[in-house]
């Protein structure tokens, strides 16, 4: 692993910019979408671990979100709206069937992969692609083998170190690095950010994302920011 600096060095030197800290908490997910949230608003922030992450540890880090104090007030209102909406968020919003769509199968298909959502006309026990057990495509399914979306951050280094963390504590995720969609003169690709997990790995998968946040920091202030903490 690369060598990592104190990531409070940063907030020193940009102290005259953020002076004022906003949250600071151990959700990955939320600290991700407060920091969309103020980018959309247009208001300077920076995001960052709280403490620098120690070689052994696991688990959930502390993070925090720091803007200036004349973006205090508005930052303040972005952050309680983000949190009621967050909160009251139904799972739905935050969890993908994978059979939601079970009248667009083909009458062929025998198998789909709960991850990547490929779908197979022979018989096979294991998805290729994401190496999890296909399942039959019929409505009735366990809510532990659906799918959820673990991050869709548009970035492509910070999606590669999350991967890569993933294939480390062997948690499974849709292997695909493209999507494709039909439109009218054939197929189109675009790069996937989106990582989806099983339901059953949520809990380690996020572990597994916050370890990885614990090596970057978020200044969204001219464009999405972000780069590792060396």
């Amino acid at each position: 692993m690369q060598a990592v600096r104190h990531p409070l060095a940063n907030k020193a030197a940009v102290s005259d910019k953020y002076g004022a800290r906003l949250w600071h908490g151990g959700d990955p997910h939320f600290y991700v979408r407060l920091l969309w949230s103020l980018w959309n608003k247009r208001v300077a922030c920076y995001g960052a671990p709280e403490y620098p992450p120690t070689p052994g540890t696991s688990g959930l880090a502390e993070f925090e979100v720091w803007v200036s104090e004349e973006n205090f007030p508005l930052a303040k209102c972005i952050l309680e709206s983000g949190k009621e909406e967050f909160e009251s968020e139904p799972s739905e919003e935050t969890s993908r069937r994978a059979y939601g769509t079970i009248d667009e199968v083909s009458p062929e298909t025998v198998g789909v992969c709960p991850l990547c959502f490929g779908e197979f006309m022979t018989a096979s026990s294991y998805c290729p692609n994401c190496g999890v057990p296909l399942r039959s495509p019929q409505p009735d399914r366990a809510a532990e083998n659906s799918a959820r979306t673990l991050s869709n951050l548009a970035h492509p280094k910070f999606i590669t170190d999350l991967r890569k963390a993933l294939q480390v504590a062997g948690i499974p995720f849709n292997n695909a690095n493209f999507s494709s969609g039909d439109i009218v003169s054939g197929r189109h690709y675009i790069a996937n950010y989106e990582v989806l997990v099983l339901e059953q790995d949520f809990k380690r998968a996020t572990q597994a994302m916050s370890q990885v946040l614990q090596h970057w920091e978020f200044e969204p202030s001219a464009g999405f920011g972000i780069g590792r903490i060396r």
